[in-house]
Formats: C-alpha cells, sequence, structure tokens
C-alpha cells in the first residue's frame, strides 16, 4: 500500500488543495494519502476560519483517506517548529513520502540544499545574530544562506519554498526514509489578495478576503461540497476572540505575561496599555508593529496569550511523543491504520474521554476557548467527538 502524506491547515479546503490530492492519487499512484492538518488555530497566529472538523470533512471529500490533528504546541509555531510535529507525525505513522506544494525548485534541489543547510547551520546562525537593517526574516536567511553558498538552489523569500525546506531539514534531522516529490504552485500566489475571475484557483488570503467580503466570486475557487458546507457555518476571524485576548491581557499581571512562550523581554507592559486602550483586534496589532516585528509574529503572541501557552507547557510537549488524533478516515485509511497500528509507539487518540484526555490537554483546552470565541455556535471538538467515516 503506497502511503504520502501531506502537511496541511486548509483553511479553507479550495480548488488548489482538491488538485494537489487529485495529482497525488493519479501522477504519484498513491494507494493512501495521509493528511497532517493543523487543528483551530494556526501558524500564521490566527484561528481557523472554520472548525477542524469540518475542514477534516472537506479533506476526505476531496481525496485524503486519513486526517491526523497536528498539535496546537506545534500549529501555531513558525516552520521549523510547524514542520517538525507534521513530519514526526507522518513518521510515527510509517508514511512511505511526502508531497508539498513550491513556488520553484525539483525535490532533489530541496533535499540537497536542506541537507548543506544542516550540516553549516551554526555558520547561518551566527550570521542571522548579526544587526540587520529591517528585513524580514525570509530575506536575513536567504541573504545569509547566499553569503556561505551563493549558488544555493532555492528561492528562500517565498513562502512555500520555505516550508517544504523546513520539511526537508527536519527528515534529515530526524533519519527519515521518506520520499520527497513536490508540485509547482499553480495560477495564485501564497499572498495574492484578490480573486481572478479567469482562474480556477485562487490562494487561500484571498478566499478569505472575499469571505469575509461577501464577494460572489468565492464559489468558483473552492469545490462543490466545501460551497455547500460554508453555507451552514459561521466564519470565524480574529475579532470574535479579541474581547477574550483584551480579558486575558487586563487581568494578568506583567509577571504572567513575562512567561508566555516567546514573550519579547519588556513587551508585557506595553500589552496592557495597547490592550487598555484598543477598540478592536486591528487597531491593537497595529499599536503594536514596529520595524522589526512582524505581523505574524504579533500574532502568534496573541495566541499564545490567549491559550496561555508558557515556555514551560512548549519545552514539555516536546519532550513527549505526539499523541495522533485521527480525524477522520476512509476505508482505505482505515486499513492503512490497521496495517500500522501495531508499529505505532506513540499515543492513538480515535476518541477524546477521560482516559485519554491527559495526552490532550492543551488541545481540549483550545477547543474550548475556540467554540467560547464562536459563541459556542459550533460542536463539541474534542469530547464526545469521534472520527469522520466516509
Amino acid at each position: 500500500m503506497k502511503s504520502i502524506g501531506v502537511i496541511a491547515e486548509y483553511n479553507p479546503f479550495h480548488n488548489g488543495h482538491a488538485y494537489q490530492l487529485a495529482h497525488i492519487r493519479q501522477q504519484l499512484s498513491a494507494d493512501v494519502i495521509v493528511v497532517v492538518m493543523s487543528g483551530n488555530f494556526l501558524q500564521r497566529g490566527e484561528p481557523a476560519a472554520y472548525d477542524k472538523w469540518t475542514r477534516a470533512t472537506w479533506a476526505l471529500q476531496s481525496g485524503a483517506d486519513l486526517v491526523i490533528e497536528l498539535p496546537v504546541a506545534y500549529s501555531v509555531q513558525s516552520a521549523d517548529y510547524f514542520a517538525q510535529g507534521g513530519i514526526q507525525i507522518l513518521e510515527a505513522l510509517g508514511v512511505a513520502g511526502i508531497n508539498f506544494g513550491v513556488e520553484s525548485g525539483s525535490a532533489a534541489e530541496f533535499i540537497m540544499a536542506a541537507d548543506w543547510f544542516v550540516n553549516h547551520e551554526q555558520e547561518i546562525e551566527a550570521i542571522l545574530q548579526e544587526e540587520y537593517c529591517g528585513e524580514s526574516y525570509p530575506q536575513r536567511l536567504a541573504d545569509a544562506v547566499r553569503t556561505l553558498h551563493p549558488t544555493f538552489p532555492l528561492d528562500m523569500t517565498q513562502p512555500n519554498n520555505t516550508l517544504g525546506f523546513s520539511y526537508c531539514k527536519q527528515l534529515i534531522k530526524q533519519a527519515s526514509t521518506m520520499t520527497v516529490t513536490t508540485l509547482e504552485r499553480k495560477d495564485a500566489g501564497y499572498h495574492q489578495s484578490t480573486l481572478d475571475p479567469q482562474k480556477a484557483i485562487a490562494s487561500a488570503t484571498a478566499i478569505r478576503q472575499g469571505l469575509i467580503t461577501n464577494s460572489n466570486l468565492v464559489d468558483r475557487f473552492l469545490p462543490p461540497t466545501v460551497v455547500q458546507s460554508i453555507k451552514q457555518h459561521q466564519l470565524a476571524t480574529w475579532a470574535c476572540w479579541w474581547p477574550m485576548l483584551q480579558y486575558q491581557i487586563t487581568v494578568s499581571t506583567e509577571e504572567q505575561l513575562a512567561a508566555i512562550y516567546e514573550m519579547p523581554a519588556g513587551l508585557p507592559r506595553k500589552l496592557k496599555y495597547v490592550a487598555a486602550e484598543s477598540s478592536s483586534f486591528i487597531e491593537f496589532v497595529e499599536a503594536l508593529l514596529e520595524k522589526h516585528t512582524t505581523r505574524v509574529k504579533i500574532q502568534r503572541l496573541c495566541l499564545y496569550i490567549l491559550l496561555e501557552l508558557t515556555d514551560d507547557m512548549i519545552k514539555e510537549v516536546f519532550c513527549d511523543p505526539i499523541p495522533l488524533h485521527i480525524l477522520g478516515f476512509t476505508s482505505a485509511g482505515k486499513n492503512f491504520l490497521n496495517e500500522q497500528k501495531h508499529h505505532v509507539s506513540n499515543p492513538l487518540l480515535a476518541n477524546i474521554n477521560q482516559q485519554t484526555a491527559s495526552y490532550w490537554a492543551q488541545d481540549i483546552k483550545a477547543g474550548n476557548i475556540y467554540r467560547l470565541g464562536l459563541g459556542l455556535n459550533v460542536p463539541k471538538q474534542d469530547f464526545t467527538r469521534h472520527p469522520v467515516i466516509l
């Protein structure tokens, strides 16, 4: 049984994602497609537009065979930690290969570049520690790499390339035997913010913006099953959680805020002042933007505060095997699980109950917070939920 994995968010699931799954099935001859998907909070520091069970269902309806949740401690991280969690899950399940989208570059180039990077990581880090003049981290990284390797084969300023590169670094660090295949991004760039009616694929960013503005173009870029489903679900944005975040910052002491994961020194006092003076999440983030601070970094920090994720909590999670929480499967996915489960040493969670809750504590809390932000208009996210079966 040939298995190929994908690490994704599906926020929301669109035609580009369907194109990738079809490519894996038809061109790569996969018997089973395993998706590791973020839960309700995402890598760019945002709540998911739709809950994890809805998004897992869309994936299964469009070609995935097994959907496993990426725990929140990994899903709300920068590319390297996000990739670390995803690759560890695919490895734990014994998945044979991984496929990911790129702006450019072959699988061989990604592997060779990642192998070189891992062997020169200390030198690259030393360059990154030097003072810089307002460049983004991807640009600084690209510059550092070019300093040591002028003919480096990848464009590291492109977001899909950056994420795919992180996957390959993790494969090398974990001594993985997984094969790598790439798929060039089609029609739309990652940061494209508008919908082009002449095309059938758009970026998730443009689609989310279209959903917010009720654009009549959005349906064109989504599979029919997703179009119908979206009409029955509330669209989630950061605004839904702004009162909770504002409250959390207000009632926390500066010392409590200082313990939050990746909290910069000296920022807690400013956070409390800005939160008290801001009338919306957008206004809050704008007031915190500085020359060397990106919007994504601020949004991630906001999630860490909202979810009360501390340095100690993250370190503890990283020391333990990742639980494998099953969100859904098809008959092929079930057969794959039955074949692999005797070789899986990680906790395998088909449902969350009192006996298994200790493995999933942070994610249970995250699910409860997600529901509260939506006024309890989505079902319970962990307790009482069983895998979606198609």
